[in-house]
């Protein structure tokens, strides 16, 4: 993975675990269950995710990146 793409992941991570789930279950379009699935991969280290929508990746880095 390129060294811009890592910073993306990161950043992502970083609001999934920092913001508040309502928002985010909202903006990614993604059951509760489901966030908190991801939540526990990402803090474990896990590279499998669980399937959220792209556009909401997409919004949730430009939202809070732009």
């Amino acid at each position: 993975m390129a060294e811009k793409e890592q910073e993306l992941v990161r950043k992502f991570e970083e609001l999934i675990l920092t913001l508040p789930a309502h928002e985010l279950t909202e903006t990614l379009g993604c059951s509760y269950s489901m966030l908190h699935r991801l939540k526990s991969q990402i803090r474990h280290g896990h590279h499998e995710r669980a399937s959220i929508q792209y556009k909401g990746v997409i919004t949730l880095l430009l939202r809070y990146l732009l």
